[in-house]
């Protein structure tokens, strides 16, 4: 990865023209990008692991973490989950709980929400129960048909998106009427 890097800032960036029409990004923006990218993916001296890697691990060790699995089963064109040209929704509310939504299929949405368990420890929470919500600090949940979490994401996915969602379907739902 730093040989590639090394080429790309030396001058070799045979996708730069196409990549900068695309998203209109200026060449210092893309060169940025391109070195961000090399950071993230580099491996990290004596570990197995890139950044971006060990960030997630991070992330879900020293949190409470949910992953929720939603999933709309019947076969109607209204229950579609939209695909946003940004990957994913970005669900936070400023409350210092980082949520995140991806859609999976068609027909299902993966949401990660970490609640960062120190910002507790000044509250009056007994320690003991923080150290329980940490040994169960990541929960999984399936739920199956719920249309307010369907209509709420697919508004989310479109109003974020940079320029394009994308949908199996010329109607989905945006509301829950």
């Amino acid at each position: 990865m730093n040989r590639t890097f090394e080429d790309i800032k030396a001058g070799y960036r045979p996708h730069e023209d196409y990549i900068c029409n695309k998203f209109d990004l200026s060449p210092k923006e893309y060169q940025d990008w391109i070195s961000a990218l090399s950071i993230l993916l580099t491996r990290i001296p004596n570990h197995e692991t890139n950044l971006l890697e060990e960030a997630s691990r991070q992330l879900f060790a020293n949190t409470a973490s949910l992953i929720l699995i939603d999933h709309f089963t019947d076969n109607s064109d209204e229950n579609i989950c939209l695909l946003s040209d940004r990957s994913f929704v970005n669900r936070s509310k400023g409350d210092g709980i980082l949520m995140m939504s991806f859609n999976l299929t068609k027909h299902s949405i993966a949401t990660f929400a970490f609640d960062d368990l120190s910002k507790y420890a000044t509250k009056n929470i007994r320690p003991e129960i923080i150290e329980h919500v940490r040994k169960q600090r990541t929960e999984v949940r399936y739920v199956k048909g719920d249309l307010r979490m369907l209509a709420t994401y697919n508004r989310l996915a479109a109003l974020q998106c940079w320029r394009n969602v994308y949908a199996a379907s010329t109607k989905p739902r945006l509301t829950t009427g």
